[in-house]
């Protein structure tokens, strides 16, 4: 069976949700939090090859922080799951806007999308394709001593496959 990437609706992210994803970039932890309360807690998580960042630039290998929202599952992925984020955000293009990094042309298709609540667009200079997402058939003893991703979160695929227990299209992650 073949499942496409779907995009959430708006309406979706409206409104608090009491689960919502917390991801440590400092000690390398993703934590499922109802509301205040951790409900499941995945370690050893890797990030982006040089950290993260306020704001990932296309091929900086960084991951971005900030709050984003999960607007795609692609159960195909060559990770073996991939929960694709609403990155780059508005915040993040209006930081690049400040700092000249991005046009106003692409910071406008930027908040275009994201006030229509489709996928921001991929081809700014801010990039896009962030993530949380397994390692595939990777190497796990790879994924346990280093960071190993170009800005995406991974987490074995033991963990990916519980992780997808918790999660639905508009759950709310918080990189910090």
């Amino acid at each position: 069976m073949v499942f496409t990437p779907i995009l959430f609706a708006p309406q979706i992210c409206k409104g608090a949700e009491p689960t919502w994803v917390l991801v440590d970039t400092n000690q390398l932890i993703i934590k499922i939090m109802r509301d205040d309360t951790v409900i499941a807690e995945y370690d050893n998580i890797s990030i982006g090859q040089r950290g993260a960042a306020e704001l990932h630039l296309r091929g900086d290998e960084t991951t971005p922080l900030g709050e984003l929202r999960i607007m795609t599952i692609d159960h195909t992925s060559r990770y073996k799951l991939f929960f694709g984020l609403n990155y780059p955000t508005v915040r993040h293009a209006r930081l690049a806007l400040a700092q000249q990094q991005i046009s106003l042309e692409g910071y406008q298709r930027i908040t275009k999308a994201h006030s229509n609540g489709t996928m921001p667009p991929m081809d700014t200079v801010l990039g896009g394709a962030i993530g949380i997402h397994g390692i595939g058939s990777g190497s796990l003893s790879v994924h346990n001593q280093y960071n190993w991703t170009d800005g995406c979160v991974a987490l074995n695929n033991d963990q990916i496959a519980d992780f997808a227990r918790w999660v639905k299209i508009g759950t709310r992650v918080l990189i910090r």
